[in-house]
C-alpha cells in the first residue's frame, strides 16, 4: 500500500511507518478512534495527528495518522458555524503523503476566519506545509519544525511471475531506479515536487525565502531556534493560543541554549519559570503521542 508513493516526512519516520504497516494489518479491529474537532469557547480545535494521508485507510482507522478528508470535513464545519470566530491546528505530525497536501494548504489559507497553528509536538515537512498556510503559527519550547523535501519510495523490481513489457516510446513510464538513467528520471520528479513545495511555503510565510529554506538542508529546527529561522511567530502554549495571550519571543539567551544542547535552560527561559529539566541532565524522550503509538504497535519502547 505504502510503496510508489511520494512522502514529505523524515526518514526515520517513514521507516516506522512501513514497519506498523504490517503491525496493523494482523489487527482486527481498530482500538484508538481518529482525533476530531472539539470547540473551546469562539475557537474550534482541529487535530492534526500522526501521518498525513489523502484519504481514511487503515492507519487512520487505527487512530496512527489524519485523513486530509477528515480535516476538510471539520474545517467544513467550522466554516459554516457562525458562533466559531477562530480556527486553530493543533499539530503533532511528521507529514506524510504529499498527494493533495499542496490543495489542502491553499483551502487553509483561503479559511475566511482567523487561523492559527499551534505546534506542540512536531509539524515536519507536509505537516509544516499545511501549518505554514495558517495565518500564525505559534510553537511550544520543544516544537519541531521543519524537514522541507520530498521523499520517493519506490518498488524495485518485480514478481517473479510477472513479465512486464513497456511500449517503445515511453521508457520513462517505469523507470528502474537501479540504473543512472531511471534514478534520472526519478530525481527530476521529485526534485520538481520539491520546487513547489518550496515555492508555496516562500508564497504562505513572507519570513521565509527560498535561500533560507534551502539552507535548512532538510533538517528540522526546534522551538525558540525555529521562530528565530521563520519557521514560526512565536513560542507559547495551546491555552494561550485559545485565550489570545501575547507570544513569547525568544532572545538571544534562548537560542545559545539549545545551540549547548542545554534544553532544561532553554525551557525555563521560553516558559518563564524553573523546571525540572533545568535541574537535571537532558533525557531522550519521546514526546509525541504519535511515536508512542507506532512503538506500541510494533511491540516496542
Amino acid at each position: 500500500m505504502l510503496t510508489d508513493k511520494l512522502y514529505a516526512m523524515p526518514r526515520l519516520h517513514l521507516e516506522t511507518l512501513f514497519r506498523t504497516e504490517a503491525k496493523l494489518a494482523a489487527l482486527e479491529t481498530p482500538t484508538t478512534p481518529p482525533a476530531t474537532a472539539n470547540t473551546e469557547g469562539n475557537t474550534a480545535v482541529i487535530p492534526v495527528n500522526g501521518v498525513l494521508f489523502p484519504r481514511a485507510n487503515i492507519f487512520t482507522l487505527f487512530g496512527f495518522g489524519t485523513a486530509l478528508t477528515d480535516i476538510q470535513a471539520q474545517i467544513n464545519k467550522a466554516v459554516t458555524n457562525q458562533a466559531v470566530k477562530k480556527i486553530v491546528f493543533a499539530f503533532d505530525s511528521p507529514g506524510g503523503s504529499v498527494t493533495g497536501i499542496h490543495e489542502q494548504a491553499n483551502t487553509i489559507k483561503a479559511i475566511n476566519k482567523p487561523t492559527v497553528a499551534y505546534v506542540g509536538g512536531m509539524a515536519a515537512s507536509a505537516a509544516y506545509w499545511l501549518a505554514a498556510a495558517c495565518d500564525q503559527i505559534v510553537t511550544d519550547a520543544t516544537g519541531e519544525m521543519g524537514s522541507i523535501g520530498i521523499v520517493g519510495v519506490y518498488q524495485l523490481g518485480s514478481d517473479k511471475n510477472t513479465l512486464e513489457i513497456v511500449s517503445s516510446h515511453a521508457p520513462d513510464k517505469r523507470p528502474d531506479g537501479t540504473t543512472p538513467e531511471g534514478k534520472r528520471v526519478l530525481q527530476t520528479q521529485i526534485d520538481d515536487l520539491e520546487a513547489i513545495f518550496i515555492q508555496s511555503l516562500v508564497g504562505l510565510r513572507p519570513a521565509l525565502t527560498e535561500d533560507k529554506i534551502k539552507a535548512l538542508r532538510g533538517g528540522i529546527e526546534i522551538g525558540a531556534k525555529a521562530v528565530k529561522f521563520g519557521l514560526a511567530d512565536g513560542l507559547g502554549s495551546l491555552q494561550g493560543v485559545l485565550s489570545g495571550a501575547p507570544l513569547n519571543q525568544p532572545d538571544s539567551q534562548q537560542t545559545a541554549a539549545q545551540d549547548k544542547g542545554d534544553w532544561g535552560k532553554a525551557f525555563s527561559l521560553a516558559t518563564g519559570r524553573t523546571s525540572q529539566a533545568a535541574q537535571a541532565p537532558a533525557q531522550n524522550t519521546d514526546h509525541t503521542g504519535w511515536g508512542s503509538a507506532f512503538a506500541k504497535a510494533r511491540g516496542s519502547r
